[in-house]
Parts: structure tokens; sequence; C-alpha cells
């Protein structure tokens, strides 16, 4: 398994020298520009897997929008019953995830403008 926040640049070119390996699956990353060249290069399929995957490859996008829905509207009801907050925690600012489209930020979102639980001082909530 890879952590691409470790690998340099060089580090993925070279990915492919050594490994016994017959294909390349991407979980939620999208590796460099060289890095994907070298992979075709040596005729190794790759398939991106995620909530938004790179679709210039083979790729499978991974629906989480009706358990992200379920399980926000449980937290809400729960929420509610102690004074109304619910944290979202994400790798992006809340303007960065409204923008790519992230499924996680918009079942928060629509979850918490239906129990009207999005407050004035909530960075989000649009004063």
């Amino acid at each position: 398994m890879i952590q691409p926040a470790y690998w340099t640049e060089e580090d993925w070119e070279t990915a492919d020298t050594g490994w016994p390996t017959d294909g390349v699956i991407l979980c939620e990353i999208s590796p460099p520009d060289k890095a994907m060249a070298t992979f075709k290069e040596c005729r190794k399929p790759v398939v991106a897997v995620g909530i938004n995957p790179p679709t210039d490859v083979d790729h499978v996008r991974v629906d989480v929008w009706p358990a992200l829905l379920q399980a926000m509207r449980h937290l809400a009801a729960h929420g509610v019953q102690r004074g109304g907050r619910v944290a979202f925690l994400s790798p992006w600012e809340a303007d960065i995830a409204a923008n790519v489209t992230d499924p996680r930020y918009l079942a928060y979102r629509e979850v918490m403008e239906e129990a009207n639980l999005l407050r004035r001082s909530d960075p989000d909530a649009g004063s």
C-alpha cells in the first residue's frame, strides 16, 4: 500500500521498475502525470476507485451519497436533542468542499439546512 503524501515525484516515476505487479488500483488518489505516463508505458492496467476518481483512466465512482444522508439525518436528529450541533470534518475547507462537489459536505449541508441547524456563526452558514 502506498500513501501518496509520503512519496516524491521521483518515487512515483520509478514505482513500476521493481514491483512484481500486473496492475495498479488507485484508491482516492491521483498520482502525478509522470507516474501515470510510466504506468501506461509499461502497459500496466490502472483503475481508479473513489468518490471523485480521476476520469482519464478506467475508474469506479463510489456513491456514498445515500449512506451519508442517512448518517447525517441520524446525527442531526440526535444533535437536536443535545443543542443542535453536528460537526463536519473534511480534508477541505467548506468553500473548497462545496466547489469540488464533495458528497460528504453536500450531505452535511443538505441535512443541516433541512433540520435548520446552521447557525450564523458557522463559517459556511452564509451570513
